[in-house]
């Protein structure tokens, strides 16, 4: 049982996306969204996960985020969650690395249990900080439960999540770089809300790494801070609105110093403020409405409706979008036809 585990783990490790992983690219890590068949169980349309993957990486993507909080992964059983993951890798096919999530609580040893079997579906598997400890225990309890949980899943890659659901737990530059020197971890969804605590996890992330023969992807959550990862020593974005115009984040993430970058990522954080409202709805209608992507809305984490006056909103960062892209020479995708806009 050993030996075959220590294979599997080699023969991931040889893998092409996972060597993309481990020595480490800029760009963008969509949070997928999962698509529901509009029945009764809402179960997932699998067909769609298949055209969202190929669009995503279409896009220009850099990798995969699967099994997060945009894909609803608290209104998934365990059993979607594998087979969720599995389906993406599977269509992925290799193209770009792709990690899922595989800690929902309970005790180490049965969030242990997911991770080993996340491990075989997925280039790594993402801890979601949060359900390492409880929201009024200390970083001391978390710290021991991160380092017995990486003692019971073996050599399997890992990443952090910094969830906000069901509440925000930061890691301090302390953790992450202790966490980045264990020499387990290879990417990391940042949830921080300050621009200074980025920069000094980024650096003691990065210290961390350098001592290792493997890089450490630094992905901020924050549409507003891209740039400023980028500046500091970042990777780049993982988060919502890559679900609605991934090339403008991958095009800012490889083009930083371009003197229209700004304007990119001005567009790319004041809109954040439009598109979340009735997330992830929204970004299933969003396809649907502008791309005739034959999406559900269906959600299971709830059926809001936009109002109005959100649908209008939605529709002006589109036409915002759509400007800003042609007069920059991004190269849109749309998801219906996989073919350039």
């Amino acid at each position: 049982s050993h030996v075959r585990r220590r294979r599997m783990a080699l023969r991931r490790m040889s893998s092409a996306a996972f060597e993309v992983l481990r020595s480490g690219v800029k760009g963008v890590w969509p949070t997928m969204i999962t698509p529901f068949k509009a029945n009764t169980a809402k179960s997932i349309d699998y067909e769609m996960v298949d055209r969202l993957t190929d669009w995503y990486i279409k896009s220009g993507s850099a990798g995969l985020f699967s099994v997060c909080l945009s894909s609803e992964f608290y209104q998934l059983t365990d059993e979607e969650r594998l087979q969720l993951a599995g389906r993406v890798h599977q269509k992925a096919a290799g193209r770009v690395p792709v990690v899922a999530c595989g800690t929902f609580g309970g005790p180490v040893e049965t969030q242990a249990a997911l991770v080993r079997e996340m491990g075989k579906k997925v280039d790594a598997v993402v801890i979601v900080v949060n359900r390492l400890a409880e929201k009024e225990e200390s970083n001391d309890v978390w710290l021991a439960n991160v380092q017995k949980l990486l003692e019971l899943t073996g050599d399997i890659p890992m990443g952090f999540y910094e969830s906000p659901e069901p509440y925000l737990r930061v890691m301090t530059p302390e953790m992450l770089g202790w966490a980045v020197s264990t020499g387990r971890f290879y990417f990391h969804k940042d949830g921080s809300t300050d621009r200074q605590l980025v920069t000094e996890k980024i650096k003691a992330a990065q210290t961390s790494a350098r001592l290792l023969d493997h890089s450490f992807g630094f992905y901020t959550a924050k549409a507003h801070f891209i740039k400023h990862v980028l500046d500091h020593g970042g990777f780049g974005f993982s988060g919502i609105s890559a679900n609605f115009y991934p090339w403008m984040h991958a095009w800012l993430c490889n083009n930083k110093d371009d003197k229209r970058a700004d304007k990119v990522q001005h567009f790319i954080g004041v809109a954040d403020n439009v598109i979340r409202q009735k997330y992830p709805r929204s970004a299933k209608l969003y396809l649907n409405k502008h791309y005739g992507l034959p999406i559900t809305p269906t959600c299971r984490i709830h059926d809001m409706e936009p109002i109005e006056e959100e649908l209008l909103k939605m529709k002006f960062a589109y036409e915002m979008m759509d400007e800003i892209c042609r007069d920059t020479g991004i190269k849109m995708v749309n998801p219906q036809t996989l073919e350039d806009v």
